[in-house]
C-alpha cells in the first residue's frame, strides 16, 4: 500500500487516536518533508532505519507516545531538520549524539526522555537559528556555559526539572523566555541583569538556591508577563522599579526572606492576576490600594508574613478573586462583612480559630492562628 503514497510530502496524524507500531516502510516515502504523529498511543522502537532515505525531511514530531528511540551513536541522518519534537518518549540515558549533525534546527523538544547526562559542549554551537529549546523533566546535570553569544534569534529556553548546578549563565540580550526552575542553581540572582533586550516575557528560576536581593534591573524587562523567584534564598525589599512592569500578570516571591512593605508602585501592574508573597518577612499594613488598583487579581496570597493592622475593606473590590490567604500574620479587628459579597460562608472551625469561605471554585482563607483580636463580623 505504501507505494501508492510515494509522492506524499506531509504526513499529519496529530492526536488521531493511533495505536500500534510505526512501520519501517515509512522510510520508503522519500519525498516526505513533514512527519507529525504526536499525541497518539503509538508504541515500539524507532530506529534510524525508519528514516534512512528521507533526505527531504524538515519536521519530525513524535511527542507524547509510548515510543523508545534507539539511534546508534555514530548515525548521521540524511536530513537537516528545522523542527525536532520528541517530548515524553524514551530516549535516555545518554544525550542524543545524532543531534550533532543537525545545523539548522529552530525548534527542539526532547523533554521528559529520561536523559541522565550532561549537555555536550557541541550542543550550544550547533544552530544559531534556534528559537525554542526544551530539555526539561530529565535528569540532566552539569554547569551551563556562557550563552550570551550563542544565538542570533529571540530564544525561549526551558531547562526546568533537571539537576543543573552552578551560577546562572549569561543569556542572550534578546531572550524571550527562561525556565530554570527546580534545579540546583546557586549564586547571585543579579547575574540575570545581562538580559537587556526588552523582549523577556517569561522568567522562572524558582526552586533553586539563588541568593541576593530582588534584581533592580527589571526596568529592562518591560515585556515581562510572568516572574517567578519563589523558593530561593532571596532577601531585601521589592524595589519601586517593580512598577515599570506594566504587562506583569504573575508574580511569585514565596518562600524567600523578602522584607519591608509592599511598594505602592506595584499598583501600576494593573494586569496582575497572581500575587504570591507567602512565607516571607513582609511587614506593615496590607495596602488598601490593592483592592483599588489591582482589580484583575484572582490569587492574593500573603500567608506567614508580619503584616499588621486590620483587613482593608477595599479588598472586597477584588471581584475576580478565587483565592485570598491572609493567614498567620499579626492582623486584628473585624473580618469585613463585605467578604460575604465575595463568598458564601460554608464552614467555621472554631477549634483552629479559622474561617473558610467557599463559592464554586472560590476559596478564601482568613486564618487567625497567629493573628490577635481578629473577630468575625458577618
Amino acid at each position: 500500500m505504501i507505494k501508492y503514497f510515494s509522492s506524499l510530502r506531509v504526513l499529519y496524524l496529530y492526536d488521531t487516536q493511533l495505536s500500534g507500531t510505526v512501520s519501517k516502510s515509512i522510510g520508503l516515502l522519500s519525498n516526505l518533508e513533514q512527519i507529525e504523529i504526536s499525541s497518539n498511543s503509538l508504541n515500539g522502537t524507532i530506529t534510524e532505519s525508519h528514516f534512512s532515505t528521507l533526505s527531504k525531511l524538515r519536521t519530525l514530531s513524535m511527542s507524547s507516545n509510548f515510543l523508545s528511540i534507539h539511534f546508534s551513536n555514530d548515525w548521521i541522518p540524511p536530513f537537516q531538520l528545522d523542527t525536532i519534537h520528541f517530548r515524553s518518549c524514551k530516549w535516555g540515558p545518554n544525550f542524543p549524539s545524532w543531534l550533532k549533525s543537525q545545523r539548522n534546527f529552530s525548534y527542539l523538544d526532547i523533554s521528559g526522555n529520561g536523559i541522565s547526562d550532561s549537555i555536550p559542549e557541541w550542543f550550544w554551537n550547533l544552530s544559531s537559528r534556534l528559537i525554542h529549546v526544551n530539555l526539561s523533566s530529565n535528569h540532566i546535570y552539569g554547569i551551563l556555559p556562557n550563552l550570551s553569544t550563542k544565538f542570533s534569534y529571540s530564544l525561549g529556553i526551558d531547562l526546568s526539572k533537571n539537576k543543573l548546578e552552578g551560577p546562572l549563565p549569561a543569556f542572550p540580550v534578546n531572550v524571550t523566555s527562561i525556565n530554570l526552575s527546580e534545579n540546583r542553581f546557586s549564586g547571585l540572582i543579579s547575574s540575570l541583569c545581562t538580559i537587556t533586550g526588552g523582549k523577556l516575557e517569561f522568567l522562572d528560576v524558582s526552586h533553586n538556591q539563588l541568593s541576593g536581593e530582588f534584581p533592580d534591573c527589571i526596568t529592562q524587562w518591560t515585556s515581562l508577563e510572568i516572574l517567578n523567584l519563589a523558593n530561593n534564598h532571596l532577601f531585601g525589599k521589592i524595589p519601586n522599579s517593580i512598577g515599570s512592569l506594566y504587562q506583569l500578570e504573575s508574580l511569585g516571591l514565596q518562600n524567600n526572606n523578602f522584607s519591608g512593605e509592599i511598594p505602592w508602585s506595584l499598583g501600576n501592574c494593573s494586569a496582575l492576576q497572581f500575587l504570591d508573597l507567602n512565607y516571607n518577612s513582609f511587614s506593615g499594613k496590607i495596602p488598601t490600594w490593592i483592592g483599588e488598583r489591582l482589580s484583575s487579581l484572582i490569587f492574593l496570597l500573603l500567608r506567614s508574613n508580619n503584616f499588621s493592622g486590620d483587613i482593608p475593606l477595599r479588598l472586597c473590590w477584588l471581584k475576580n478573586i478565587m483565592l485570598l490567604d491572609l493567614s498567620n500574620n499579626d492582623l486584628f479587628g473585624n473580618i469585613p462583612s463585605c467578604i460575604q459579597n465575595l463568598t458564601t460562608l460554608a464552614q467555621k472551625e472554631s477549634s483552629a480559630i479559622a474561617f473558610f469561605f467557599f463559592q464554586l471554585h472560590i476559596l478564601v482563607i482568613v486564618s487567625i492562628t497567629r493573628d490577635t483580636m481578629l473577630t468575625k463580623h458577618l
